[in-house]
């Protein structure tokens, strides 16, 4: 590294002074050598940086290019490093701006420690489409770090913009290779030159006579012998912007005046047989042209007529060439080989293509086919091969259109003129007398490729005549004309098609594809390519970049209009807005033609600012990007809407709201419907399935709970306000869920009650109280406590046990399959669940919730009013699908007991369609076929059960739709026995006892006793009207109308082992009542068993003992009745018809004892008989004790008659 300067002050006193300074100042001149060879330590170790190359050089080209440059690191790598590299802001016209001729980044470069490659860094060179000369940039190094790293060496580097081609460049093309010395009648171009590639700035350039180059030059035309070139005065000048090809050598003939910028060439015909010469034509650009030139050589052959055979020969491409030799012709013959040259020099070799003269009628004629399709244009030798020696037969003339032709049409122009094209044509054919067809393609080779516009314009004809706009030879591209509902030069992408060629012979008309299978050059279609759709609110800046395409310039302009080439949208939206009362809006547009907005172009052309977007200005809803570009030659001005044809994509407005409507103004669109990007009101279908989706949560929840908790409304119950002692009002009660039951029985000491289907049920721990309603039960229905109330535990999904409210269980059977269980609301809400697992009211109020939230998300007011409005019918909507789902499903709430009554019923409906009701008493009997049938039906549910059941379960509903007994609705039949029996006892040991007393008495084989009569009160009472059964009196009652019928042959007292009938009030009353009865014709009262009757001695032992244990203990007094009035009524008519009690009891042991010595012959019986003559004798005095309802603590209740 390098030192730092030391610098030692020297003083002027004598030696010792100097001495002691030098002493002195040694410590600090060895701090100051330690701190210089540290830091030069130090920088050889960190390095230096500095540009790679200190000057380097790039042109501005079409698009954004980078340069890259390189900094290097040399002398060392240890630590890291930091540098910026900046442009110095020079001055002068020769230097580049920032921003304008390039963008420097600013990026740092970062060396790691121990990292000594080059790094790069890129500046971006913008092109700006303006000419502009060389000029140069300065780059150097702006923050470095450490600072220590700078160097010496190359710290500054000079960036060379070249000068750019933005001015375009000049190419000049040969209409034809060669020319002939045939005069021509109209002037024809030999040369054309075109300004490509750019137009800035103004360009020139002249054509000028050289010498020829190289071997060529011994070929040269002779001036004044051969030609004659008369230049141009002027130069041939494009101004700034402007474009195209003119005509830089015209073929002329003397009597031609050319303008002073064009030059013209005059060849002269010598009539002598001479090789193809040559003039050579060299281009000059003008003084301070901005466009480049290509300064090659230009090479103009003259082509020798040949007056061999007094003619020349023609073929056209395209078309099969045809020649005819005459017959006389330097001795040609069939088979020789014909070709064509430049020279007849050396015959073709065998087997080559060249083809073989045939021998006609009269001539040679010679047919080459299309050979010349893709051969060079002009004259050339047509030769004869004689063996080894070829023979000139004369000129060979091939014409056809250049392939560097070149033509400009604009996207969206009225029409596109494409100029006479160049070739090589017969020099006297006219334009006004060919008949040619252009066809645009995008390959000549594969027309399936061209885009669908263009091949719906079809072929394009060349205009003989002049035209508006359009000269002969020309050809014209319509964009007026739609084709189709297409416009070609509207909806055509932009690029760089082929001009196709064709010419129509004898045979074609140039109507097929495969026709136009010669190139004649390029067609540019100018414009903007396609944009992706842009959306955009009302209010917001517009700016549309990214713009790119072919051949775009500086006077583009683009607008945002309804449609593009339309002018249309005031007149509607006028209209529109007067019908929406907004006048003010609708004066404000009054006078305009269209609505658009023209966008501002940046400099590169690629971006268009349209500012901020105003209704008054502008259409809502889809807006199209419409392009023009100035053409003065096709009087496209851009002025106007209708001058916008070419569209190159969509911007879609927006309102402020978010709503449209079909005439392009801001509107709301109405509750539940949102815009599109097209601008209309569309439904918001996710709106709607939000809000399907709540209403059908909302009213699965209403009906999950009103199904689950069965909400009922009672009938309006008369109560006493306790407000008011002395009023009276009525209000509604309200009860829950009903859980049908299926079946209630004991198993072993509990009540279980099974439920049709689950019940739904979670106990959590606790009792859930419970009542019980329609069971025809009475000790269910009035409950153990004052509230009725029991309580439940749950035993399985379809099973609840009863218990009481205590919790102990119930001391009485309970026997059911018909009711409900009531549980109250509160209740029903704790206890119930869905799915076995989910309480239901956490369920519901979710889901409730989430039937809800669909109001919070309301955009306006009136859609929250509708979905509130939903909302509240949710509740409606779930309350009524309650009773619709019972409806439609009441067969599944139905128990399976209510399912065997309705076929029982319809049995009983074949049996006696017509049941009519009939007098009380004697006329209501029953056949024991009649009972039996009726047990052996209901056999499964009635199992070991009581009349009790029976009576609530299976008579009452089977006589409910009729209010008659159970005799009137299955028929009945006139009394023959009457039956007095205890409702407590097994409904099948009556059926049996009945059927073994049927049989017995029968005395007959085979059906007939089925037939016998028998009047037992649950079947022949009306049950639904008890006190017109009952009468006023006992003499008035149903039981005592049958006993006393002439009809009845005797009583049947139903008994088993327990014997209670002889402990029931109204029992004893009847069997008193069958010994009133004259024994004459009356059998009197029998005792009829499961095991037959015992009068006849068929009962067995264990009924017999408990009969003799019941009559030790008979007593009327002791006797059980369900209602007191009924106790008293009978002691009331024992006392008046026998004086007494006692008498009454002795009367009936003493008829019993009677009936017992049939069977006692049993050796059991004689202990017994002692016990009951000793009864006899003394009578009972057992005092009944009756609770507070009047009914005895010793009785379930009285069955002969009543039910209750």
């Amino acid at each position: 590294g390098r030192c730092r300067s030391l610098h030692l002050p020297v003083g002027r006193g004598r030696g010792p002074s100097l001495s002691m300074s030098l002493a002195s100042a040694a410590p600090r001149l060895a701090k100051v050598l330690l701190a210089a060879l540290t830091v030069g330590t130090a920088v050889a170790q960190i390095g230096h940086v500095r540009f790679v190359n200190e000057r380097m050089e790039v042109s501005e080209q079409k698009g954004d290019r980078y340069m890259t440059g390189l900094v290097e690191r040399v002398g060392g790598a240890v630590g890291a490093l930091r540098v910026v590299v900046e442009a110095v802001p020079d001055l002068g016209p020769s230097a580049g701006l920032n921003g304008t001729d390039y963008v420097m980044p600013g990026s740092p470069l970062l060396w790691d420690d121990g990292d000594a490659h080059q790094k790069a860094f890129t500046m971006q060179i913008l092109d700006d489409d303006v000419f502009e000369e060389e000029k140069q940039v300065t780059l150097r190094f702006g923050d470095v770090q450490p600072p220590e790293a700078r160097d010496t060496v190359r710290q500054e580097m000079k960036v060379v913009l070249k000068r750019d081609d933005d001015g375009g460049i000049f190419v000049f093309n040969l209409s034809s290779p060669s020319t002939s010395e045939e005069p021509v009648k109209e002037r024809v171009c030999l040369i054309w030159v075109e300004r490509l590639h750019g137009s800035s700035g103004v360009a020139s350039v002249a054509l000028e006579q050289a010498a020829c180059a190289g071997p060529t030059g011994a070929h040269a035309a002779t001036p004044g012998v051969d030609f004659t070139f008369k230049p141009a005065t002027e130069l041939m000048r494009w101004s700034s912007g402007e474009s195209g090809r003119r005509c830089a050598l015209w073929a002329v003939a003397p009597e031609h005046r050319l303008p002073s910028n064009e030059s013209g060439l005059l060849v002269f015909r010598d009539r002598e047989v001479e090789q193809e010469e040559i003039v050579c034509f060299q281009p000059r650009p003008g003084l301070n042209s901005t466009a480049g030139l290509i300064k090659d050589q230009l090479q103009l052959k003259i082509g020798d007529v040949r007056e061999t055979g007094g003619e020349a020969f023609r073929c056209v491409q395209g078309l099969p060439c045809q020649v005819v030799i005459p017959r006389n012709t330097s001795g040609v013959r069939s088979g020789d080989k014909v070709f064509a040259g430049r020279g007849c020099k050396d015959c073709c070799e065998a087997g080559s293509t060249c083809p073989s003269a045939i021998l006609g009628a009269l001539d040679f004629k010679l047919d080459l086919g299309r050979i010349f399709d893709r051969l060079e244009l002009g004259v050339r030798d047509l030769c004869v091969c004689r063996g080894t020696v070829p023979i000139n037969l004369g000129a060979l003339s091939i014409s056809g259109p250049l392939a560097t032709n070149s033509a400009l049409c604009r996207r969206g122009a009225p029409n596109c003129t494409i100029p006479e094209l160049r070739g090589s044509w017969a020099v006297n054919v006219s334009s006004a007398t060919r008949r040619e067809f252009l066809y645009i393609f995008a390959d000549c080779a594969n027309p399936g490729a061209t885009p669908a516009a263009l091949l719906q314009e079809g072929r394009v004809p060349m205009k003989n005549e002049a035209g508006p706009g359009y000269a002969p030879g020309q050809f014209v591209l319509n964009s007026t004309v739609a084709v189709n509902g297409t416009l070609v030069l509207n909806d055509t992408p932009a690029g760089i098609y082929r001009m196709c060629w064709c010419r129509a012979a004898v045979g074609r008309n140039c109507s097929a594809l495969d026709d136009f299978a010669i190139e004649a050059g390029l067609l540019t279609l100018a414009g903007p390519h396609l944009l992706p759709s842009i959306a955009v609110p009302f209010g917001a800046n517009l700016s549309v970049t990214g713009v790119t395409g072919v051949s775009l310039g500086d006077k583009d302009r683009v607008r945002l209009q309804r449609r593009c080439g339309e002018e249309d949208g005031v007149a509607e939206v006028i209209e529109a807005l007067v019908l929406a009362g907004r006048e003010n809006e609708a004066l404000a547009l009054e006078g305009r033609t269209s609505l658009f907005l023209e966008g501002r172009a940046s400099q590169d052309r690629s971006t268009y600012d349209f500012g901020v977007l105003g209704n008054e200005v502008l259409h809502a809803g889809r807006n199209q990007l419409c392009w023009c570009q100035p053409d003065a030659a096709a009087a496209l001005l851009c002025d106007k809407p209708a001058d916008f044809r070419a569209w190159f994509g969509d911007v879609v407005v927006t309102c402020p709201s978010e709503q449209v409507d079909s005439s392009g103004l801001c509107a709301p669109c109405g509750p539940f419907r949102s815009p599109l990007v097209l601008g209309r009101c569309e439904v918001d279908v996710s709106m709607v399935v939000q809000m399907i989706a709540s209403v059908l949560i909302g009213v699965l929840a209403f009906f999950l709970v009103c199904l689950r908790l069965d909400v009922r409304l009672n009938a309006f119950r008369c109560q006493r306000f306790r407000c008011c002692r002395f009023c009276c009002g009525c209000r509604p009660t309200i009860s829950a869920r009903r859980l049908v039951i299926e079946d209630i029985s004991p198993e072993g000491s509990r009540v279980i009650v099974t439920t049709r289907g689950p019940h739904r049920l979670r106990a959590l721990g606790r009792r859930i109280p419970v009542t019980f309603v329609g069971t025809g039960h009475y000790r269910l229905e009035d409950g153990p406590a004052p509230n009725k109330r029991w309580t439940v535990t749950v035993d399985s999904s379809h099973r609840l046990e009863v218990l009481c409210p205590d919790g102990s269980r119930p001391a009485e059977r309970a026997d059911s399959s018909t009711g409900w269980i009531e549980i109250s609301l509160p209740r029903m809400l704790l206890h119930v669940v869905v799915l076995d697992c989910i309480p239901l009211v956490p369920l519901a109020l979710a889901m409730l919730l989430a039937s809800s939230w669909v109001i919070f998300v309301a955009r306006t007011p009136e859609e929250q009013q509708i979905l509130g409005s939903f909302f509240a019918g949710e509740l409606i909507l779930g309350l009524m699908s309650v009773p619709c789902w019972r409806w439609l499903w009441r067969s599944m709430e139905a128990s399976g007991l209510a399912a065997r009554l309705r076929q029982f019923d319809a049995q009983l409906s074949e049996e006696n369609p017509n049941p009519k009701p009939c007098d009380k008493g004697p006329f209501r009997a029953i056949h024991a076929k009649q009972l039996l049938a009726l047990g052996d039906f209901f056999q499964q549910f009635i199992k070991d059960r009581s009349m009790y059941y029976v009576d609530a379960n299976i008579i009452r509903p089977l006589c409910a739709s009729t209010m008659l007994s159970y005799a009137e609705r299955a028929g009945p039949h006139p009394v023959q026995w009457f039956v007095s029996h205890y409702w407590g006892t097994e409904f099948r040991m009556l059926c049996e006892a009945i059927r073994r007393h049927a049989g017995a008495i029968s005395g007959a084989s085979g059906e007939s006793w089925k037939k016998t009569a028998y009047w037992i009160c649950a079947f022949s009472a009306n049950q639904f009207n008890m006190a017109e059964e009952l009468g006023g009196s006992h003499e008035e009652s149903s039981f005592y109308l049958a006993l006393r019928s002439g009809s009845c042959k005797g009583t049947c007292m139903i008994l088993d082992e327990t014997a209670l009938p002889l402990t029931r009030s109204w029992c004893l009353f009847e069997i008193f009542q069958t010994l009133q009865l004259p024994q004459v014709g009356f059998t009197g009262l029998l005792f009829c068993t499961p095991n037959g009757v015992l009068n006849f001695g068929g009962a067995s032992v264990e009924v017999s003992m408990g009969i003799t244990k019941k009559l030790e203990s008979l007593s009327l007094e002791s006797a059980a009745a369900t209602l007191k009035h009924d106790k008293d009524m009978i002691s009331s008519c024992v006392m008046a018809e026998v004086g007494s009690l006692e008498t009454f009891d002795h009367r009936v042991k003493e008829h019993i004892h009677d009936t017992l010595q049939r069977c006692q012959s049993q050796a059991e019986f004689a202990a017994l008989f002692s016990g009951l003559k000793l009864g006899m004798a003394t009578g009972a005095t057992e005092e009944t004790v009756f609770d507070e309802d009047g009914a005895s603590s010793a009785s379930a209740g009285e069955i002969c008659i009543t039910m209750s």
